[in-house]
């Protein structure tokens, strides 16, 4: 990921969490908000894992890096469907599961949130 879809702003993350929208899938719950600010320049993205679920630091990083590699393996066509629709969003990527995953299962669950928010929003 750039540096620019980080999601880093302390403002766009309360918004975020604030607005209370998202998607459930088995090992990952996805909030997501839409931006139509002119300075908001392409789609921002956030991963977290908890640490009461998974106290040792390098539990929480693979975990981390399994979400960011499925992310970016899947984003593509995602993110140029929003650009057609004129749309920018942030989004944050929890992992709820209780067990260290595959990485299959993760990438099972990207598959299905991408499924799920665009039958939601009608973005295909």
């Amino acid at each position: 990921m750039s540096k620019h879809e980080r999601l880093k702003s302390r403002k766009l993350i309360q918004e975020l969490f604030r607005r209370k929208l998202f998607v459930n899938t088995p090992k990952i719950k996805i909030f997501y908000s839409f931006q139509s600010n002119d300075d908001f320049v392409i789609s921002q993205y956030g991963f977290s894992v908890a640490k009461k679920s998974f106290p040792k630091a390098t539990d929480r990083n693979k975990i981390k890096r399994l979400l960011r590699e499925s992310w970016r393996l899947h984003k593509n066509g995602f993110v140029e469907q929003l650009i057609q629709k004129n749309q920018k969003g942030i989004f944050w990527f929890n992992y709820i599961g209780k067990e260290l995953p595959s990485f299959q299962d993760i990438d099972n669950s990207i598959q299905a949130f991408i499924a799920i928010f665009e039958s939601k929003h009608e973005i295909n």
